[in-house]
């Protein structure tokens, strides 16, 4: 599934090149990584109902959980 780019790859999540969620993952250890995740999954879903836009949250949430699901296969050596 292609998700939107307001989902995906909003405009301002990138400073020149790099990708925030590039820099996070670089600096932050697999553990909390995972916690990173995991919360963005959670706040996503939280909110949904309150801000008027529950589809795109909805995307949000299944963006985050997509990465999380792949951090994990590559933590199990699944990838």
């Amino acid at each position: 599934m292609n998700d939107a780019p307001e989902v995906s790859r909003p405009p301002h999540y990138t400073q020149g090149e790099i990708e925030h969620l590039d820099a996070l993952r670089t600096i932050l250890t697999a553990d909390e990584w995972r916690g990173f995740l995991r919360g963005q999954v959670f706040k996503y879903l939280w909110r949904m109902a309150d801000k008027g836009k529950p589809l795109e949250d909805s995307r949000k949430a299944h963006f985050y959980l997509c990465r999380l699901i792949h951090h994990l296969k590559e933590v199990q050596g699944e990838e």
